[in-house]
Parts: C-alpha cells; sequence; structure tokens
C-alpha cells in the first residue's frame, strides 16, 4: 500500500537491479485504499475471474481482509526473513512453469492483455455484437496441430476451466500420442484480430465409432467467447465426419462446478439444430453416469456459420454473455419442472415437458 504512484515507479527506473521490469507490468493499483477492492478493479480491468489471481503480502490483516472479502484469490503470506520467501516462492505450486517449454503465449502473456485493453475499447464504441466483431476483423485458422505445439495443447487442457467440455488434462505425452494416432483427430484453432495475434486458443480431441465422430474434449480458451471460434471449430469437425463416412457428431460433455459456459453453447447449439428426442433417431441429448452427450447429424452442422447462435438483431455484447450464463442454469436438467415458470431477468414463460422443448424455448 502506497499513497505515491511516482514513488513505486521510481524503483523501476532508478534501480537497475531490480529483476521485474516496468514494461512487464499490463495494469497497477497504486493508493491507499483497501486491497480487495483494487482486486476486484484488476479483475474487471483486465478481464480476468478472482481465482486467477495470487495475491502476496507480508501483513497478516491484509491477507485476512483479501481472504475474507474476495475468497477467490489464492493467498501467499510472505514471511518477513528472506530465506524463508525464497522457499515460499520455490515450493508454491501456483508459480511453476507449466509443461517443458515456453510457448508463443507465454512469451506474449503481457502483450495478449495489452491488446484486450484496445479490444474492451473496441466494444466500447460498437455497442452491438455484430458491429464489434466486424470491427475486430477476426481471422480464425485451423488446423491439425504439429509437435511443436504440444506443450500449448497441453495448456489449455491443464488451464481451461469453463469452456471445457470434459475436463480433459492431458500432458505432454499424452497430446503427442493424440497427434501421432491413426485412429483419432485433433483439431486446433488459431485466432486474431486487428490488434495482434491471440495465439492457438482452442482445440478438440476426437476419436471414431462406426457411425461417428467424437468429440472425447473441447476446451477454448474464454478470451476469443463470442468471436465466433467454438462455431467454426464444430463446423469444420462435421465436415471432417462427412469426410471419413460418419453420419454424427457425438460431443461428449462431463459437468464440472466451473464449466457452464461450455455447457450453455452446447444447449444453444442442440436448440439450433433442430434436434428430435436422442430415441427418436440420430440427433438428440443422452445422459449416462454422470456424462452428457450431445448428437448432432453431421450434415446439418456442416451448416453452421459464425453468426449462428447471436441474434445480432437485438443482442449487444453484454447480452450475449448474459445469455450464456443464464442458459446455464437450465442446461442441468433433462425434463423441465413445474417451478421453472420464469425467468427473473427475462419474460419468458417455460413450460416444456422434455429436454428438447426446454431447449427450443431457450
Amino acid at each position: 500500500r502506497n499513497s505515491s504512484a511516482e514513488d513505486v515507479l521510481s524503483v523501476f527506473r532508478d534501480r537497475p537491479e531490480c529483476v521485474l521490469q516496468l514494461q512487464q507490468l499490463v495494469a497497477w493499483e497504486v493508493h491507499s485504499g483497501a486491497k480487495p477492492e483494487s482486486l476486484q478493479r484488476l479483475s474487471t480491468k483486465l478481464g480476468l475471474s478472482l481465482d486467477s489471481f495470487v495475491f502476496l503480502d507480508d501483513n497478516f490483516f491484509e491477507v485476512e481482509d483479501v481472504s475474507r472479502r474476495c475468497p477467490e484469490v489464492l493467498l501467499l503470506h510472505v514471511p518477513q526473513k528472506e530465506e524463508d520467501f525464497k522457499a515460499l516462492l520455490q515450493h508454491s505450486w501456483v508459480l511453476d512453469a507449466h509443461g517443458t517449454q515456453v510457448t508463443r503465449e507465454d512469451e506474449q502473456r503481457t502483450e495478449l492483455y495489452r491488446q484486450n485493453a484496445l479490444r474492451r475499447a473496441e466494444r466500447d464504441r460498437h455497442p452491438q455484437l455484430a458491429e464489434f466483431l466486424e470491427a475486430l476483423k477476426v481471422e480464425i485458422d485451423l488446423r491439425q496441430p504439429t509437435l511443436g505445439d504440444q506443450s500449448r495443447l497441453s495448456q489449455l487442457c491443464g488451464r481451461t476451466n469453463q469452456f471445457n467440455t470434459t475436463q480433459l488434462r492431458l500432458s505432454e505425452s499424452e497430446v503427442n500420442s493424440w497427434v501421432q494416432s491413426e485412429t483419432r483427430y485433433v483439431l486446433a484453432a488459431e485466432v486474431k484480430d486487428k490488434f495482434g495475434d491471440y495465439g492457438l486458443v482452442a482445440s478438440a480431441f476426437c476419436s471414431f465409432t462406426t457411425s461417428s465422430l467424437v468429440v472425447d474434449g473441447l476446451v477454448m480458451s474464454c478470451r476469443v467467447l463470442h468471436r465466433g471460434v467454438e462455431q467454426r471449430l464444430l463446423q469444420q469437425l462435421a465436415e471432417t465426419a462427412l469426410a471419413r463416412g460418419k453420419a454424427q457428431v457425438l460431443v461428449r460433455f462431463r459437468p464440472s462446478s466451473k464449466n457452464d459456459l461450455a455447457r450453455g453453447f452446447l444447449a444453444r447449439l442442440h436448440a439450433w439444430s433442430s434436434c428430435p428426442d436422442v430415441s427418436g433417431g440420430g440427433n438428440g441429448y443422452s445422459m449416462e453416469c454422470g456424462e452428457q452427450n450431445f448428437y448432432f447429424q453431421a450434415q446439418k452442422l456442416s451448416t453452421l456459420e459464425a453468426h449462428h447462435l447471436q441474434d445480432f438483431s437485438t443482442d449487444t455484447a453484454g447480452d450475449a454473455i448474459s445469455r450464456e450464463r443464464q442458459v446455464l442454469s437450465w442446461t442441468n436438467v433433462v425434463d423441465a419442472e413445474d417451478w421453472m415458470v420464469e425467468t427473473p431477468d427475462r419474460n419468458w414463460t417455460l413450460r416444456a415437458a422434455s429436454w428438447p422443448q426446454l431447449l427450443q424455448r431457450i
């Protein structure tokens, strides 16, 4: 806590022995105010959830205050002795590097956050989602990964929670096995826009049955949510299925405490595809052993475009995210119950008798 930003910034300018450089910082809060409020402002500014933050402080009361008001933040109480502090840093798993290689995305992390600030400013200038996406000039490159992508793909599996369909966690060697396997298929997405390169931000890990392409794991960084990446990935997977003589795409989903964004997307995709109930033929939804499976006709899915699942006539960028959160609160049930009468924020009345009808109402 320091009320003078100049005093803090002078350390970076005047102390050449300082390992941390000013250009490595993306945002800061320098004032005498409460630290929990600083963390909340940084969370908003950077577009990161509080559970992405690590808070280090040598003041026990500050640590307790953050613990009480921001329980999602990981706390490290800094000891007084330097050797103890070094030991704390060396033995805190959250500060460990992931994998054996520093990826291109790791090297560009600070710049990526700076670019995101420019994107948020662009979003403020274009409140309509369609206008915002058009202004960004998003480019999506879908390809099968090479062995050089193994570290980044492992990172995506290990670090992505919200848009992760099955919580598939793969080591670098396991990623290699998927990439090299003749019976499996991996599709990766690199994304860039006019502000810069997001890097490799999404991947689908697939296998095959006699009639289906099976998406065993779909992971995507939330930095590219609502950019059309998820639609393009599924569309390309459908084309791959058809090329291999598979009439169906099966997307596995395993619920967790954090992956409702992925479930919301699959629910909307299910409604868009106008699927009959699973008992009525190849498309639909099923639930078994805690795993929820979404079935899609590959032919229909191959027509999916980036603008589908978005009502551009009425949605703002904020509305799209709000709707995603709203949908997820209903997608953990198979049949609608009597109490599902009205949502708190919309004048929708839900009186569906079955899962497909419920999805159509959504």
